[in-house]
């Protein structure tokens, strides 16, 4: 179970920072994006997450110092 609660925390973490970047990064390139293709790579990033979160490989992290 603590592996699944990691992998959630993760995915998390890495689909806000990705929804907030693409648009200002393919701005930055001069792709401009139409609001159904916006959803649509919304979409493709949650199923990558849900797929992770059910079959991602477990979580290594160092060990701490003490």
């Amino acid at each position: 179970m603590p592996q699944i609660a990691w992998r959630i925390i993760i995915v998390v973490i890495v689909a806000v920072f990705l929804t907030l970047l693409v648009p200002p990064v393919l701005g930055l390139l001069g792709i401009t994006l139409a609001g159904n293709a916006y959803q649509i790579i919304k979409i493709c990033l949650a199923l990558i997450a849900v797929f992770y979160i059910i079959w991602g490989g477990p979580v290594a992290f160092p060990p701490l110092r003490s």
